[in-house]
């Protein structure tokens, strides 16, 4: 617009070219000053902010790192120590070992208390004072049961059980246990076993009693270890009955097993376990046939007539003549060496057990009849506690 303007009012023809020439290169200049500046703004629009920010950022915390506390930088390092598994699960076990007070020490003050634990003796050798005793004792003192115990039965010299001749007793297949040196073979035979028969005889029944003889019949070899409790004291159950009792791998055929069970257990510190309570078994098939009412417990003599009649006869004479004997209640059970008639005795009670379990069995197989049979079974094993005594009846389920 400007050339044209002037180059229009000029009358020379000369100076219209200069002019026009002049006033183009102006413009030119003009027009290449102002395409530079859009190029610069466009390339600043274009700006990688992303790569700027992050090298700025690299710088920015390279100084800060500089200007951490030392207290930044330990707390740094734990941060990466715990970053790792193993010393992650280090850190809690110190955290609930060792007292907060222990933690907040630093390595110099905890130094100097471990330092302040020790003693020198003669010069030479550093004992640590405290909890030495304590870790000894807990570390130690099982493994050096164990060992003497080894070293015990290791000088033990193990004996075949006997079968008991005629005139020890009427019935095969029973063998008397009196001394340690039996104790291996019969109850490894024992432990072989699924199933067992298992009755208790005292001299008095109860906490305070005193345990004479426990009976176990076995199926496999239709055998009655007989074990002298008397004789044999507290090794009869360290070295292994206590096992066997308490086993949940051995199901243990038992009739009304109570007094059982709490003389057992506050005299030999025995908790029976895992047992089947053909008693309680008898009185839920009597429940299904008369109706859901309170039953009697009934008597070993009676449980035997009706499941297991090929040893009635045979039971019902001995406990006839085993009667007069019974005139001072139970101290004949404190007896030794025992008369023939009570080895019978006590022989017959465990040997029934098992042909009254195989013939009640198969009519309790219901999901109720296993529940209330396993209540009531656990019932029977806590009766040693005074607070369930007095919630179920004796003479009732």
């Amino acid at each position: 617009m400007i050339i044209s303007s002037i180059t229009k009012h000029s009358s020379c023809p000369s100076c219209k070219t200069i002019l026009s020439k002049f006033f183009t290169g102006i413009a030119n200049s003009y027009n290449n000053t102002i395409i530079s500046r859009s190029t610069t703004f466009s390339s600043i629009n274009r700006f990688n902010h992303q790569r700027y920010y992050s090298t700025t950022n690299v710088n920015e915390s390279i100084q800060d790192d500089t200007k951490l506390s030392r207290g930044a930088e330990r707390k740094a390092r734990v941060f990466k120590k715990l970053l790792t598994l193993p010393e992650f699960k280090k850190t809690l076990k110190e955290m609930r070992d060792k007292p907060l007070e222990d933690i907040k020490l630093s390595k110099e003050q905890q130094a100097e208390k471990i330092a302040s634990e020790y003693i020198e003796i003669d010069g030479d050798d550093l004992i640590l004072l405290q909890d030495t005793e304590a870790i000894e004792k807990e570390s130690t003192t099982q493994q050096h049961q164990q060992i003497q115990e080894e070293k015990e039965k290791k000088k033990i010299k193990n004996v075949y059980t006997k079968q008991m001749g005629p005139q020890e007793s009427s019935f095969d297949g029973v063998h008397y246990i009196n001394h340690i040196s039996q104790l291996h073979y019969a109850l490894h035979a024992i432990k072989q076993e699924k199933i067992i028969g298992l009755d208790c005889e005292a001299i008095e029944m109860g906490k305070n009693g005193q345990l004479s003889l426990i009976q176990i019949s076995t199926e496999s070899s239709a055998r009655v270890y007989l074990f002298d409790i008397i004789a044999l004291g507290a090794s009869a159950f360290k070295y292994g009955l206590k096992d066997i009792l308490e086993s949940k791998n051995i199901l243990k055929i038992v009739h009304d097993c109570r007094r059982d069970s709490e003389i057992l257990f506050h005299q030999h510190q025995v908790q029976l376990g895992h047992i089947y309570d053909v008693q309680i078994a008898h009185a839920l098939v009597q429940k299904k046939e008369q109706g859901n009412i309170p039953i009697r417990r009934y008597g070993f003599h009676e449980l035997t007539h009706t499941y297991a009649r090929n040893f009635s006869e045979v039971a019902v004479n001995i406990k006839f003549q085993a009667k007069e004997l019974f005139v001072n209640e139970n101290t004949i059970w404190g007896q030794r060496p025992l008369p023939k008639l009570m080895i019978d005795y006590a022989s017959l009670d465990a040997a029934i057990l098992i042909p009254i379990y195989r013939s009640i069995k198969p009519k309790l197989q219901s999901n109720f009849d296993r529940r209330f049979l396993r209540t009531h079974f656990q019932e029977q094993l806590s009766y040693f506690k005074d607070s369930i005594r007095q919630l179920y009846p004796r003479n009732l389920i």
